[in-house]
């Protein structure tokens, strides 16, 4: 027994021995499982982040939550807040610490990375976010002859104009508003309208009453939730009153002008009957608050209220784009409502407000045998000689657009139209997109052809910026001669070019303008010179090439707008000429466009293809 006694104590022993010689357990950890954040932080803003922290040991641990910016999952350098923080045993904590981001922090894509630290080491998460930094849109659309208008961080879509309007007071009744909707092409706290029209009452962005201020022809809005980049948003301007003209620095009216047969347009005409616009460069900011520049074109729906009235009284409330209704309600009032699905600049829309003869017509382009509307009026005061002269040059129309949909490719409106008012004050005629405004009850041919010709030139394709209207009015010069007479565009260069006199009106560039608003329509270089130019690339490269130049620019640049520099390299893709001759046309184009003296490159000594 004593044998066995000491066998079962030794086994014990080295029992025991193997027991203590076993390393003890460690303690379960704290670990971070995940950090929670916005994914994009403003600089200079604070924000609420939350770390998850799983702690299966029994006991609270504590430590600090350290909140650093990287580039990788790794603790960074830019630190952005912490805090004492405890993790309670046995279960998940959620520790919020606020993340406080420096105005010095470059925008860009980091990982935002929360580390709790507890006796003994530290675990960490990671997410990704992005730094942004919301701006002030900028004020200017960095137009050399007009920097004051345009706004910037944001891209016109769509132009709502709801007038409620009083023809005989020239007054925009409460109830008038403009809603437009963009896009945000950057972030914004605060952005801007061109605007110099009546007061206003209430601005809304994205249905939320708005804070703003109006200095000049500006409208600075600050919205009460900021604007995230790629976003689109709207806001809703209402405002009321007595609607102005402007005046350009040539002294002329644009904008919304009140139709006065006679005497100066103003509140104190009692001849004055509706209203009449025409909006180049920038009188669109007279009447609806907007994106003033060429470039940045939209959409428009416009709706206008006027008094319901019968016979020679009626009033007739024109709008840009195609027809869509006319309701007369109870309320006295009848309501015309009109929309353009084609993007448009803002100078090219129609708001006028007429005693009308109004008539729908059609044509068919021959082209594409697409048939659209026409819509026609006059005013009803025209004599009985100027309504046959009017209805003659009407039915023009389509031979019109036909004669140049030849050239330049198929009409590339949905509607056409002209309106003869009848305007004191205005001594122009403009292209209003799908309605020629003529400011008196007469049409003349050549003018018409040369609205016509605009329809495909400055509206469909536009100007980037106005020192680029040389694009525009070249074109219909051209198209103006060419209507005279195939050959009078070929006779006019000649003409033009050997003239003495007046030598020093070649000392203007059509593509600078010298940077002189005031020479915005100068006759010779602003119109001539340019169509000169033209005629004398039709007379280097061919008729063919010439209609497929203005062919490739209306299918290149269709319902946008294209600047000297995207001219001239289509001009010269299309010519497809060899090097020494490409040089020469290049150089052709920088003469007559930015040459301040007469081009001394012309079609008669332009260098023949090599052999």
């Amino acid at each position: 027994m004593r044998v066995r006694r000491l066998a079962v104590m030794g086994l014990l022993a080295a029992l025991a021995g193997c027991l203590v010689a076993a390393p003890a357990q460690a303690a379960p950890q704290p670990k971070m499982t995940a950090v929670k954040a916005p994914p994009k932080l403003a600089v200079g803003g604070r924000y609420k982040v939350t770390s998850i922290v799983t702690n299966r040991s029994g006991s609270r641990v504590r430590g600090p939550i350290t909140l650093t910016l990287s580039k990788d999952r790794k603790p960074g350098a830019v630190k952005l807040g912490s805090r004492r923080a405890t993790a309670s045993g046995k279960g998940r904590s959620r520790i919020v610490t606020r993340a406080t981001l420096k105005k010095s922090i470059a925008v860009g894509r980091y990982f935002l990375v929360s580390c709790f630290g507890f006796p003994g080491g530290s675990t960490c998460a990671a997410r990704r976010v992005t730094v942004i930094k919301y701006v002030n849109g900028a004020r200017s659309g960095g137009d050399s002859l007009f920097p004051e208008i345009g706004n910037g961080g944001y891209d016109a879509l769509h132009y709502e104009i709801s007038l409620d309007y009083d023809p005989l007071t020239n007054q925009f009744n409460p109830g008038t508003y403009t809603k437009m909707t963009a896009r945000a092409t950057e972030y914004l706290r605060q952005f801007s309208l061109d605007f110099e029209g009546p007061e206003i009452s209430r601005i809304e962005v994205n249905r939320r009453r708005s804070n703003f201020i109006r200095r000049g022809t500006k409208l600075i809005i600050t919205p009460r939730i900021r604007l995230d980049a790629g976003r689109r948003f709207t806001v809703k301007v209402e405002y009321s009153g007595y609607v102005n003209h402007h005046v350009d620095p040539d002294e002329s009216l644009e904008g919304w002008v009140r139709a006065c047969r006679s005497g100066d347009p103003g509140p104190d005409n009692p001849d004055c009957f509706g209203s009449f616009t025409v909006s180049e460069p920038i009188g669109a900011q007279t009447w609806f608050p907007n994106n003033n520049v060429p470039s940045d074109k939209a959409t428009f729906t416009t709706t206008t209220a006027v008094p319901t009235e019968a016979g020679a009284d009626e009033w007739t409330a024109l709008g840009t784009g195609e027809f869509v209704s006319k309701q007369e309600g109870t309320d006295g009032k009848t309501t015309w409502k009109w929309r353009e699905s084609l993007p448009t600049s803002t100078y090219l829309t129609t708001g006028s407000v007429c005693r009308c003869v109004y008539d729908v017509a059609s044509a068919t382009d021959s082209s594409n045998n697409h048939t659209f509307p026409l819509y026609n009026a006059y005013d009803n005061s025209a004599t009985p000689t100027q309504v046959d002269a009017i209805n003659t040059q009407l039915g023009l129309q389509e031979d019109i657009i036909n004669e140049f949909s030849a050239l330049f490719g198929p009409y590339p409106l949905k509607s056409g139209g002209v309106f003869a008012g009848r305007t004191s004050g205005i001594g122009y005629v403009l292209e209003n997109q799908g309605k020629i405004h003529f400011p008196f009850p007469g049409i003349g041919n050549l003018t018409l052809a040369h609205e016509y010709v605009h329809q495909w030139f400055g509206d469909a394709v536009g100007p980037a910026s106005w020192s680029q209207i040389w694009f525009n009015e070249g074109w219909a010069q051209w198209g103006e001669w060419f209507h005279e007479s195939p050959t009078t565009p070929a006779d006019a260069f000649t003409t033009e070019y050997e003239s003495t006199e007046n030598p020093e009106r070649w000392d203007i560039p059509p593509g600078t303008l010298n940077d002189d608003p005031s020479l915005l329509f100068d006759e010779f270089s602003t119109y001539i010179r340019p169509g000169m130019m033209l005629e004398g690339y039709r007379q280097i490269v061919g008729d063919a090439k010439f209609s497929a130049l203005a062919k490739a620019i209306q299918t290149d640049y269709a319902y946008s707008t294209i600047d000297a520099d995207q001219f001239i390299a289509t001009a010269l893709e299309v010519a497809d000429f060899g090097p020494v001759q490409e040089a020469a046309l290049n150089d052709y184009f920088q003469q007559w466009l930015f040459l301040a003296g007469k081009p001394s490159l012309t079609p008669g000594n332009f260098p023949p293809e090599p052999l």
